[in-house]
């Protein structure tokens, strides 16, 4: 059977509006990553938080349209909660949730609970770093 060639997912146009709408700094991994999966299911797509002994599945890595839609939901719910840092969605989870990257030092994930929650409970710290997410995501037992 033919193979295609998938083309880019992400574009760095994009990224960098996303950076400035959501006043981010964001990571050049994180690009990386989007260019490739956004919008496109991985294999290895559970994650074992070591925060807090969950595990959670990531359907996909969100497109751009995506993560700009949800800014005011995020940006609504940091600001009731009163964080004090932003979130960007990233990711979806399995039950509807968002993975969202952080602005803290080394982006920290959270999961954004969305309409499930308000305020400070609305979000989950569940990795470190943004490193630490990506490196952890397994394939299903």
């Amino acid at each position: 059977m033919r193979e295609f060639t998938i083309d880019v997912q992400f574009v760095k146009y994009e990224f960098k509006l996303l950076e400035s709408k959501y006043e981010l700094k964001l990571p050049e991994s994180l690009f990386e990553i989007l260019e490739k999966y956004a919008g496109i299911p991985i294999k290895e797509n559970i994650f074992s938080s070591k925060l807090n002994e969950r595990k959670l599945k990531l359907v996909y890595f969100l497109k751009f349209g995506e993560i700009y839609e949800y800014y005011e939901d995020t940006i609504e719910e940091v600001e009731i909660g009163n964080l004090g840092i932003k979130l960007m969605p990233i990711a979806s989870e399995e039950g509807g949730w968002k993975f969202c990257i952080s602005s803290e030092k080394n982006n920290p994930i959270y999961l954004f609970k969305t309409s499930d929650y308000g305020g400070k409970d609305a979000f989950e710290k569940i990795a470190k770093s943004f490193d630490e997410f990506i490196n952890e995501l397994t394939t299903p037992n």
